[in-house]
Order: C-alpha cells, then sequence, then structure tokens
C-alpha cells in the first residue's frame, strides 16, 4: 500500500547545488546558484568578486601565481562561508591563462559495410588525447611554455562520417570517420592552486575546466547565431585575445596585453563615459583622450586580425567583456575594421540575453557577467 503511494506520487526534480568561477586578468568573480535539472533555471544565491591588480605583469611571473592563488583561495573561503555543500564546481579561464588546442583526426575504415560502434569512436578519442598531450603540439603563440601546461579540460566537435556531419557517428555505416575536438590546457600551478581550494573547501563536489572562449561559442551555438564563421574579440581587463570561432573549430589568432584596465589607466573616466553618466563637457573631453588610447589598442589587435586576409574576414564579429568599458567597443571597432580594412562586419556583444528567463531573478546579476551568466545555461 505504502509502496503504490510512492508510485503514484509526484516526484521531485533533481536540484544541483552549483559554483562558476571566472578567473581573468582583472578579478576572480564566482556565481553560487541551484540549478534545476527539469526546466534548466538557475536561482542564483550569491555573486562575489575579487578584483586583482596585474598592471604591467607579464602573467608567467611569481608575483602573478602569487596574486591569482591568494583571489582563489579567497573566493572558495568566500563561497564556503555562504554555503557547505556544492555538486559541482566549473572553473572558467580567460586568455593568457589557458589554451585552446583543436585537433582533428580521420580514420579509414576497412569494413564500411558494419556500423560504427561506441569503441571506434572512444578508440579514435583515445589517439587525439596522446598528441594533444603532446609538448610540441602544446605549445603554441601566447601560451605558457608547454612543459607548464596540463590537459583540464576537451570538448568534442560534430564528427562526420564520409564527409558528413552527424550528431553521434555510432550506428552509423561508412569509409571513413573523422572527429574534431579541442582540448583546454592550463598552467600546472593554477591547476594545483584550483584543486587546492576545491580539497579544503568543497571536496565532493564534481570539479570541471572550461575556457571561456569554448564557453562562448557553445552558448553561440545553442542561441542559432554561429552559423557562419565569426571573429570573436575577447576583451578582458589587461588582455585582449582574438580568435576565429565556427561550429567545428577554435582558432587562436593572437593575444594583446591590453584591455579594459589598460585603457581606464589612461582615461579615467572611462567607466562613467562607458555608462553614459558623464555632462557633455566632460563627455568630449573624455571623447578626445580615448581616441589615441584606442587607436593603440588597435594596432596590436589589428595585426592578429590581418591573419585573415587571404581566407577572407567573416561578415560576424562578436566583442565579449567583463566590464562596462566593453560598450564601447562595438562602434569604435566597427569604424577601424572599416576605414583601415576595409570591411564591414555585422559586429555585437556577446550577451546571454535571450536566455535570462532561465536566471531568477535576472535583477540580481551584475551588467557585464554575460560569460559568467553562459556557465550556468550549459
Amino acid at each position: 500500500m505504502f509502496e503504490d503511494i510512492l508510485r503514484f506520487a509526484p516526484r521531485e526534480f533533481k536540484k544541483r547545488h552549483v559554483m562558476s568561477v571566472d578567473i581573468s586578468t582583472s578579478a576572480i568573480s564566482a556565481i553560487l546558484a541551484v540549478r534545476h535539472e527539469n526546466t534548466g533555471i538557475a536561482d542564483i544565491l550569491k555573486t562575489l568578486k575579487n578584483p586583482l591588480n596585474l598592471m604591467g605583469e607579464n602573467f608567467s611571473g611569481l608575483r602573478t601565481a602569487h596574486v591569482i592563488r591568494e583571489g582563489i583561495l579567497k573566493i572558495f573561503r568566500d563561497a564556503r562561508a555562504v554555503t557547505g555543500h556544492l555538486d559541482e564546481i566549473t572553473v572558467i579561464l580567460s586568455d593568457p591563462f589557458f589554451s585552446d588546442i583543436t585537433f582533428s583526426k580521420e580514420m579509414r575504415r576497412h569494413h564500411p559495410e558494419i556500423k560504427i560502434s561506441s569503441q571506434e569512436i572512444s578508440a579514435l578519442f583515445k589517439t587525439m588525447e596522446k598528441e594533444a598531450e603532446s609538448p610540441r603540439e602544446a605549445s603554441v603563440p601566447g601560451a605558457p611554455a608547454a612543459p607548464d601546461l596540463v590537459r583540464a579540460g576537451e570538448e568534442m566537435f560534430f564528427p562526420k562520417v564520409n564527409g558528413y556531419e552527424v550528431l553521434d557517428p555510432a550506428g552509423y555505416k561508412g569509409k571513413s570517420m573523422e572527429i574534431s575536438a579541442v582540448f583546454t590546457f592550463i598552467n600546472q600551478f593554477m591547476k594545483e592552486t584550483v584543486i587546492g581550494a576545491h580539497d579544503k573547501f568543497f571536496p565532493r563536489a564534481h570539479l570541471e575546466y572550461v575556457s571561456d572562449t569554448r564557453l562562448i561559442r557553445k552558448t553561440l551555438l545553442k542561441l542559432n547565431a554561429l552559423q557562419d564563421p565569426a571573429i570573436l574579440f575577447n576583451v578582458d581587463g589587461e588582455a585582449t585575445g582574438v580568435y576565429l570561432l565556427s561550429n567545428n573549430e577554435i582558432s587562436h589568432l593572437g593575444i594583446s596585453t591590453f584591455g579594459t584596465k589598460t585603457l581606464e589607466r589612461r582615461v579615467s573616466s572611462l567607466p562613467q563615459y562607458a555608462q553614459n553618466m558623464l555632462e557633455e563637457n566632460l563627455k568630449a573631453k573624455t571623447e578626445s583622450l580615448l581616441k589615441p588610447a584606442f587607436l593603440d589598442w588597435w594596432e596590436e589587435i589589428s595585426q592578429h586580425v590581418k591573419k585573415l586576409e587571404e581566407t577572407g574576414f567573416p561578415k560576424k564579429c562578436f566583442i565579449a567583456g567583463r566590464d562596462p568599458a566593453v560598450n564601447i567597443f562595438p562602434g569604435l571597432l566597427a569604424n577601424y575594421l572599416k576605414s583601415l580594412l576595409g570591411f564591414e562586419s555585422d559586429l555585437k556583444l556577446f550577451s546571454v540575453e535571450p536566455m535570462r528567463d532561465l536566471i531568477r531573478p535576472s535583477s540580481f546579476v551584475p551588467q557585464n557577467q554575460d560569460i559568467l551568466l553562459a556557465s550556468l545555461l550549459n
């Protein structure tokens, strides 16, 4: 009788207590939330932020390591004061604290009449993993020295059977199977620091890592905004990364040690200007100071964008950032792309606004935290 009552009683849908930690060159931020697995809705419990001062750093020195370590420990300690239980922790990494390496591997099948098995897929992926972890392959411009890199995450792109994209090759027949995947590497010291904080404060939580570029690409795909390749300008506090994104590729074009905080040190009124809080005379003065400063940013970035001249510039461009100052970039950047490189782009700020109904309460979330929010929605 009791079992019958339980059988017909409505089930309580699973909830997961999650935390997303965003490590950038300007701050270490976090969001704690309860995510409802049946609806995808996330109830925000608390937002945390620990500003960093990495001015003039090369991001690989002892001082940077100390600042990052203390910042990570503080965020985890503050989160522990909010809740004693987490099911899942996602660590988001900004440029230059990660290196995304894309690999593709094709296998010619001896028996195309036999359906592809999950074992075949697994064996091919393991081969890619071994190649990805080769120091020679992992060394890319802008990344830390290869011996210091350790793999922290991976994501498989759309596989192909006989050259055609499929959601899952298992069960298909064909002469060939191709898998593409991106592997995320991070500095060994940073990974050890995160693991130490995890083991100290939330040892039972599942821990995973993702680059902000992978996260942005995944979100754009979910929003159907990446049907064609696009350039991503990822503007952080002290650095800007330039990437080419598509449904099966992440190409790192280059990085500049120049970001919103760099601009702000030259134009102190930039935060107020970006939020339209200045009187007309101060606004005009800020714009006159901003033009040469922004031109310096562009001169560093343009050398990476020019790498696409031979293949042609994508029509779409996205700008992502963690600071209100990033709001001024679309208009200024569009002018430079047109006047200096000769192409007009469909340029937009990266935003999760179309999915804001999945965040409760949306008003509780600080502005320009779309990268952090995206981790709750994927």
